[in-house]
């Protein structure tokens, strides 16, 4: 079913969006506290940066949702996965203020865990009823796939030592290709 006609390219669109978001969310989670202490600032606030961008992970989820009820996932879901390869590409830059560093590693958190929450709930719609567990595991399973290569990505870049905003670039330009491949998914939740 989920190559069947009408299906086959929402499901490699999806798992797309699903493998280069979770590349992403994973080099986060895995790297962030380094990255801070790389940046300059003390080991203390290595937690610090690890606290705001799973506080924003956990109110992420919460705002996608209302602005995927109101406007449809066709923009909200890119828009987010935008702002959140914005957000990525910015912290790469912030080498001098701890509250600007904490406030855009909050938006990381916020925009790229968030629209993962919103991939979920697509996934579900995408799909009819019969395939839908099917879709989704699918989906997940190929975005697990990221989530392994994110911090080996990450781990091997920065043996590369090729600089703090770079790391960053390399993200920011998977989230700028994850919200692409939600874009042009067919199948999307209208606006309620």
């Amino acid at each position: 079913m989920l190559f069947a006609p009408g299906y086959a390219r929402d499901t490699l669109k999806l798992w797309a969006t699903f493998f280069t978001n979770l590349i992403a969310v994973y080099f986060l989670i895995s790297w962030i506290p380094t990255l801070v202490v790389e940046a300059g600032f003390a080991i203390r606030y290595a937690t610090w940066a690890t606290v705001a961008l799973n506080l924003g992970g956990a109110t992420g989820p919460l705002l996608l949702a209302q602005l995927t009820a109101r406007y449809g996932a066709r923009y909200a879901l890119p828009a987010a996965l935008l702002l959140a390869a914005l957000s990525v590409v910015i912290t790469g830059r912030v080498h001098q203020s701890l509250p600007l560093l904490l406030t855009l590693v909050f938006c990381c958190g916020f925009f790229s865990f968030g629209a993962q929450i919103s991939l979920n709930a697509l996934t579900a719609y995408i799909y009819p009823t019969q395939a839908r567990s099917t879709g989704v595991g699918w989906a997940l399973g190929i975005g697990r796939i990221g989530s392994i290569l994110g911090p080996l990505v990450g781990g091997l870049l920065l043996q590369m030592k090729l600089g703090l905003a770079n790391y960053f670039l390399v993200f920011s330009t998977l989230l700028i290709a994850a919200a692409l491949s939600a874009f042009v998914i067919r199948r999307h939740q209208p606006p309620a």
